[in-house]
């Protein structure tokens, strides 16, 4: 084989390599792509920005149910004293 032959060659080679490269990569970067933008997503609803992201939901809805821990115990407190108030009421009215 000539020089001339041998250059062909090895071009024909690195040719077919490079296209086969080049459809591995895409085939690739199709496939990616969506999860890399899916987990995009989910890091943008876990970090908190003022108010839509799923994170805030969750932090309001926590801080909704502390506020309605704090309104029951109130509200168990006052009837509590109510009942007791009534227990006393009955104690003395019975004799």
């Amino acid at each position: 084989m000539s020089a001339q032959e041998w250059a062909g060659l090895t071009l024909t080679l690195l040719s077919i390599t490079g296209i086969i490269l080049g459809g591995i990569r895409w085939y690739i970067k199709i496939q990616v792509d969506p999860v890399i933008e899916a987990v995009e997503d989910i890091r943008k609803e876990t970090k908190t920005n003022g108010g839509s992201s799923m994170r805030d939901e969750i932090k309001a809805i926590k801080r909704e149910q502390e506020e309605a821990k704090e309104i029951r115990k109130a509200t168990s407190d006052k009837l509590d004293h109510i009942y007791d108030l009534f227990v006393d009421y009955v104690a003395r009215n019975s004799k």
